[in-house]
């Protein structure tokens, strides 16, 4: 009896005390302790998917049941890529993602979202009729702290690196810098190796399927093994993108109109050379005659001809990246902006002010620069015009890029996430739908000379493209990379052997490309 008795009294205290722990584990759970973001309110606009496992985990291309993972890539980083990128569908699988179809639905109870940044006015909260496109700009900041019921503050950095500093200081000591940051694309590699930046895929407040969220086929391009780290809307690209300005006096008896033939689709890089070769003065110099066209940049003018030729110096397969800058298409593209930069001598290089300087003087048909400036030609007795980039003969349509130095938004890991991610989704939404349009239409009511100059905008926005180039091959901390990628392409358009920069710089860049790639993906 006395054994039996012992083994019951053990059986007792096993049960006291595993309900102990149970009740333990209740209080622990009740202790009011949420994740940033998790008391959102979100009212019936938003649909559940259905889904909850495995959040971030599958493919952008939801269209193929086979292509979950990106594992049926046949480019490795390493080998040369075959396929373009971009070719994957727009549309996000994330699977515990609820189907956003009212962005302005939730309610974020007050909260306040803070941006970092050094220098925008993409939150700008003062309307002062400097322009149309200020004044929606404030009105959209406004509409998304009432309809979201939060307060939307920023916090800028006098300088990239001093924004960089701070965020990595506060991360470091386990405290909150900022919920969103928006950093120039080629900086944004270092806040992703260094695990600052949340994957997008698994921010349910986010709706990565909606096409206003991959405006310039941005989710595609910058795709990292499963995982997204930046946003970019086009009103951000467009400051940055690569156009060209043309002097109307300038244009010979007999040329074609250059908005005819970007209309019939005839705006081909050969149609350009040929144009900047009629209007040039032999002998011509920085003083004196006149140029088929003005450039201060060999690293943007490269760039742009990569995306007219619809090549890039590293490509994307399901977040596989590959070097591709020895390929034949790059090779052929360097080539062709060596003999416009060089060797047909239609081209000056000159500092920025000069060559404002000298196209508004009417010293050259055409001069290729970003887009926004514009804003300094306003001066030009002339009339002027504006273009996309052109094509290469061997590409169908225009193609536009935008320089590395345009912004993307991405969430920082010690923010509110979830609030950010409302947030982000508005934003992107509004700016589509409304206040790119009033940017399209501010240009060209206070800038442009033609209404002309401004469907090319149009042309120009819609066809933007963009590839991983910018984020992967100017990251300023990756020399590898850095020089055997972006390197090559400028070095050889100023004149160097691209080949033998190749040769030089291949393997070093590889195998950095492959570290990178495991550090991010």
């Amino acid at each position: 009896m006395k054994t039996i008795f012992s083994k019951k009294s053990q059986r007792k205290n096993l049960c006291i005390l595993l309900c102990l722990f149970m009740m333990l584990s209740l209080f622990s759970g009740c202790n009011g302790k949420q994740t940033p973001g998790e008391d959102i309110d979100v009212d019936n606009s938003y649909e559940s998917s259905g889904n909850t496992e495995n959040s971030g985990d599958e493919s952008l291309n939801s269209d193929d049941p086979d292509n979950t993972t990106g594992s049926n890539s046949t480019n490795t980083t390493g080998s040369n890529g075959t396929n373009s990128t971009g070719s994957n569908s727009t549309k996000s699988s994330n699977s515990n993602k609820t189907n956003i179809e009212n962005p302005f639905s939730p309610n974020l109870g007050g909260k306040t979202i803070t941006i970092a940044y050094v220098s925008s006015n993409l939150f700008n909260k003062t309307k002062d009729g400097s322009s149309k496109y200020n004044d929606a700009v404030a009105d959209r900041t406004a509409k998304l702290e009432k309809e979201l019921n939060c307060k939307i503050v920023t916090k800028e950095s006098p300088t990239k690196e001093a924004l960089r500093e701070a965020i990595f200081n506060t991360a470091m000591s386990g405290g909150k810098y900022a919920d969103i940051l928006m950093a120039q694309e080629h900086q944004f590699s270092s806040y992703m190796t260094n695990k600052l930046l949340v994957d997008l895929n698994t921010v349910s407040t986010l709706d990565l399927s909606k096409d206003y969220m991959n405006s310039g086929n941005v989710l595609n391009a910058n795709r990292f093994g499963n995982k997204n780290y930046g946003l970019i809307i086009r009103e951000m690209m467009l400051d940055y993108s690569v156009g060209i300005f043309f002097n109307k006096k300038l244009l010979k008896p007999g040329m074609a109109n250059p908005y005819d033939l970007v209309k019939n689709k005839e705006w081909t890089v050969s149609k350009m050379r040929e144009m900047m070769k009629a209007v040039q003065t032999p002998n011509a110099t920085d003083a004196s005659g006149t140029w088929g066209m003005l450039a201060y940049d060999p690293n943007y003018f490269g760039m742009a001809m990569l995306a007219a030729s619809g090549t890039s110096l590293v490509k994307n397969n399901n977040g596989n990246i590959s070097y591709n800058t020895d390929s034949k298409e790059v090779m052929d593209a360097i080539n062709l902006g060596n003999q416009i930069y060089q060797k047909d001598k239609t081209l000056l290089q000159q500092p920025e002010t000069n060559c404002i300087r000298m196209f508004t003087e009417g010293r050259a048909l055409f001069f290729t620069s970003y887009t926004y400036y514009v804003q300094k030609l306003t001066a030009m007795s002339d009339d002027f015009g504006y273009l996309p980039f052109p094509r290469t003969d061997k590409v169908s349509d225009i193609r536009s890029n935008i320089d590395h130095n345009a912004s993307m938004l991405g969430i920082l890991t010690g923010g509110d996430i979830s609030s950010a991610g409302v947030v982000l989704q508005a934003l992107c939404y509004e700016s589509e739908k409304t206040t790119l349009k009033v940017k399209n239409s501010d240009f060209t009511v206070r800038y442009f000379r033609d209404s002309d100059s401004g469907k090319m905008l149009e042309k120009v926005n819609d066809s933007i493209s963009l590839t991983p180039d910018s984020v992967v091959c100017a990251q300023p901390d990756n020399g590898p990379i850095e020089w055997g990628t972006i390197a090559v392409l400028y070095r050889g358009v100023a004149g160097d052997d691209p080949s033998a920069l190749v040769a030089e710089t291949k393997d070093a860049a590889i195998a950095s490309l492959k570290e990178w790639l495991k550090k991010v993906s």
